[in-house]
């Protein structure tokens, strides 16, 4: 029996400035408490040699969170929630998913909260 590995390459990360601004224009936007994340599915190109089934990055934002160690903590707490969760996302043949968490809550959250309101927001994605 082969353990299926968790893990968050560079591969997947979205940080293409423009397909972020595609992200935000075009896409799609589903709530949570204390989480918002836009999603949008694009045709892959026959010439991209190295797919990946989705691609993600995450949010915090610097008006409700002023320092950078509150602003990292929780990114780094999205990114494990993520990881560990990933195989929730609906992959669909020849298209690439691209993700973006955005947290907007104002208080911290304990581990175990936002890693159920990643789960659920995760699930109502199609």
């Amino acid at each position: 029996m082969t353990k299926q590995r968790f893990t968050l390459n560079t591969t997947v990360k979205l940080k293409s400035p423009i397909l972020v601004g595609h992200l935000f224009k075009y896409g799609k936007v589903k709530y949570s408490t204390n989480l918002r994340v836009h999603y949008k599915y694009r045709d892959v190109q026959d010439d991209e040699t190295s797919f990946v089934p989705w691609k993600v990055a995450f949010s915090v934002p610097k008006r409700i969170w002023k320092r950078a160690v509150d602003r990292n903590r929780i990114k780094r707490q999205l990114r494990e929630a993520f990881r560990l969760n990933q195989n929730l996302v609906e992959q669909r043949a020849g298209k690439q998913l691209h993700l973006m968490f955005v947290f907007t809550a104002s208080q911290h959250l304990a581990s175990d909260a936002l890693h159920e309101e990643v789960v659920s927001i995760m699930k109502r994605l199609k």
